[in-house]
């Protein structure tokens, strides 16, 4: 019901396949079977990446007025790959800006520099709401 058909569940980005290669050392290693691991690895990370991009892209069409925040780890963002790669295939209208909050010290920041907004920048020019306190 909420995982994507298998037709849209895309694992031919290369890119995408070597970032994801890099950071599968830290869940757990290769073990005994080789790639066998690793390739389940990513097409469990791609499948989490399109389920996600589909709840978005439905939830967008059917709010079309409503500004979409989403909050995931940096592996399912950066570069533009995982969400935002498979939101702009369903959405390709939808602008998109990714927000890097602690970027992990392998990132190259001036590869993602282009598509990444400050937090600053966003939060900077609102007033938040005031909440009102009430004293028991």
């Amino acid at each position: 019901k909420y995982i994507p058909a298998p037709s849209e569940i895309d694992t031919s980005n290369e890119a995408y396949k070597a970032y994801v290669s890099g950071a599968f050392g830290g869940h757990g290693g290769h073990g005994s079977h080789g790639n066998l691991n690793f390739d389940n690895f990513f097409a469990a990370q791609v499948t989490w990446d399109e389920t996600m991009a589909a709840a978005i892209a439905a939830y967008q069409q059917e709010n079309p007025k409503t500004q979409v925040v989403v909050l995931a780890g940096q592996g399912h963002v950066i570069y533009g790959f995982g969400i935002p790669s498979r939101v702009k295939r369903r959405l390709p209208e939808v602008k998109q800006k990714l927000v890097i909050l602690n970027p992990s010290d392998g990132v190259k920041q001036k590869a993602i520099a282009p598509k990444i907004v400050c937090p600053l920048q966003i939060f900077s020019g609102m007033a938040l709401p005031r909440r009102k306190r009430s004293i028991k």
